[in-house]
Order: C-alpha cells, then structure tokens, then sequence
C-alpha cells in the first residue's frame, strides 16, 4: 500500500497518529547512521504537512541493524 493510500485510509479510520515503520527503508535499518538524502528528507517532511493538515500526528519509526554497543557508540562520538 503507498503512503498516498495509507493516508487516505488513516482519515477515514478517525486515526488521529500515523506511525510508518518501513522494513525496506534502508536509513531506517542498515545504514540508520547516515542521513536521508535531501530529496528524500524533503518529500517526508512534506508528507507529514499534508497529515498536519488532516490533524494526525506523523513520525516515522525505525529499527537499526547492527547497531554498536554503547561503548563503542560513545568512543566514535555518536
């Protein structure tokens, strides 16, 4: 289902959040330290205008892969 769809859904539901957590987004998992790339970051930030406007809060969740263990995450200034 696009999120075109899923929107449409969430405001006929009364859903008043919308949470996405794409498996398949790779800054989401394996590279979750880099940053979206603008053109990217772009189009979400415009996405979550549009259910601003609906009045349905919008965040995107995420589930990193292999993520370092605190230590190591502290050492490389993360």
């Amino acid at each position: 289902m696009s999120l075109r769809a899923m929107h449409r859904s969430a405001v006929i539901m009364v859903w008043r959040f919308f949470y996405p957590c794409p498996k398949a987004d790779k800054y989401l998992r394996d590279d979750w330290d880099i940053p979206y790339p603008t053109a990217i970051l772009g189009r979400l930030i415009r996405l979550s205008q549009v259910f601003k406007r609906q009045g349905i809060d919008f965040g995107i969740g995420f589930s990193p892969n292999n993520i370092p263990s605190p230590s190591r995450l502290i050492q490389n200034g993360f």
